[in-house]
């Protein structure tokens, strides 16, 4: 059973209201918790347009199994007719139905120009469709399969959803990141400049020197600016996910250190058999054949039954008889215009539709995959390089200073040893992050994604 998602920002809201309330008791300044990445999700699921199509999509499944269900019930009506009339032929059948016929009745005046005769008929009719060929039987197959692939395509989507989230995330966390790579890359810069500018002063360094120390720190300036937009922009984007607007004192909790599953190797379209849209696919491709069948078996004979019970009376309620009837009927179609073929025509095309669609989803799913395990190999081995250019621009970075400040290397070996060291920090956060999220992709590809186990990478 799937929980209804729309109690939970409510529940959110509350406990964030309640930490801010316990905060203002103990005379502190309320500070908004942090957003978790499983809080995300949740939010993320509980206001996206697409799990909300996909929820109406399975209502409208399930209410299609009602609808199958019922044609393999008795039909039971009731009605209640006023008549007034003086047709000779109603009049007749009237007194005879009200038991009040009576021999002056069948004078010859009386039968050809009866006087006005009202009659209040009150019935009840029950109709069952005893035996039709199983075409019933194979719509209520047809309608369950339906219903359980719209649920397998609604845990799809909310797959989608989460990984969505989790992109989202990464990408914000990236960018507060990037924020904070740049003020140290900053504070570095105006370091390096400060001393280049004391030298400069000091006469032991050209003016140029200090010019060009001045414009690595206005790049790292614009380097700053640009991470600080890139937050916003970020925080924007995951809040759109999320339904909720995402205040700028939110913090979003970093995660810990990539870890890649390496036993996600699917070769065989058997090992991607847990993947929710595949399966709703096998399950549609069920419900097309039971639909097919269903068809083809209303050219068989179809065997129904009926019973009425009625009273008619000169009263509403009063003054005349009742009587019943029951029957069975047997009947088949001979012609029907072509609206059996045309259906059955109808019901292949889909058959073959949805048969496609499976072999399109799983080449793609390989496809997928495999470009997915080549990325994340490429962003491991990005990873391993910028984690040891950042240690070996640091010790040249350091090497540097000290010849410059020995004045055995120009200026600008500095301000490149900066750059790169600037450079492999930015690198390595990036890889940091696209492998968190090329992880999740490849979980969601391969059929092994989990919402309730979806942490940081």
């Amino acid at each position: 059973m799937r929980v209804d998602r729309r109690i939970v920002p409510k529940l959110l809201f509350a406990v964030t209201l309640a930490g801010g309330l316990l905060s203002e008791t103990r005379g502190q300044t309320p500070q908004a918790p942090p957003l978790k990445l499983q809080e995300a999700i949740q939010l993320g699921l509980a206001h996206h347009p697409l799990v909300q199509g996909a929820q109406a999509d399975a209502l409208r499944a399930r209410a299609s199994v009602a609808e199958a269900k019922a044609g393999a019930l008795p039909s039971i009506s009731a009605s209640q007719d006023v008549t007034l009339s003086d047709d000779p032929v109603f009049a007749f059948g009237t007194k005879l139905r009200q038991a009040r016929f009576r021999s002056s009745d069948f004078d010859l005046a009386s039968l050809n120009h009866p006087s006005p005769i009202g009659n209040f008929a009150a019935s009840a009719t029950a109709n069952w469709v005893a035996f039709d060929s199983g075409a019933t039987q194979k719509r209520i197959r047809s309608a369950r399969n339906a219903a359980q692939a719209a649920d397998l395509r609604g845990g799809f989507t909310d797959q989608e959803v989460a990984n969505s989230v989790i992109g989202l995330y990464y990408r914000a966390l990236l960018a507060e990141s990037q924020v904070s790579t740049a003020q140290a890359n900053l504070k570095r810069a105006q370091e390096i400049a400060s001393d280049i500018r004391d030298r400069v002063h000091s006469g032991v360094a050209l003016e140029a020197d200090g010019m060009r120390a001045d414009l690595a720190v206005q790049n790292a300036k614009d380097d700053l600016a640009s991470a600080q937009s890139n937050v916003s922009v970020a925080r924007n984007e995951l809040s759109e996910v999320i339904g909720q607007p995402l205040l700028q004192d939110v913090a979003l909790v970093a995660p810990a250190t990539p870890a890649v599953d390496r036993t996600q190797q699917p070769q065989t379209d058997a090992q991607l058999s847990t993947r929710l849209d595949l399966q709703a696919l096998d399950v549609e491709k069920a419900s097309a054949q039971q639909k097919l069948a269903s068809i083809r078996r209303t050219a068989g004979p179809q065997l129904s039954t009926f019973a009425q019970v009625e009273s008619n009376n000169p009263h509403f309620v009063s003054g005349g008889s009742g009587n019943w009837t029951i029957g069975a009927k047997l009947e088949i179609s001979v012609f029907d215009g072509g609206m059996r073929r045309a259906r059955e025509q109808e019901a292949t095309a889909q058959l073959a539709k949805v048969t496609a669609e499976k072999e399109q989803t799983l080449r793609e799913a390989h496809n997928t995959v495999r470009t997915l395990q080549a990325q994340i190999e490429d962003l491991e081995r990005r990873y391993a390089t910028a984690d040891q250019a950042i240690k070996a621009n640091v010790e040249a970075l350091q090497t540097s200073r000290d010849r410059y400040a020995a004045g055995l290397v120009p200026v600008s070996e500095v301000l490149n040893g900066e750059a790169d060291l600037s450079a492999s920090e930015f690198a390595r956060l990036r890889t940091y992050y696209q492998l968190g999220i090329a992880n999740s992709d490849l979980q969601l590809a391969t059929g092994t994604f989990s919402i309730s186990k979806a942490e940081q990478p």
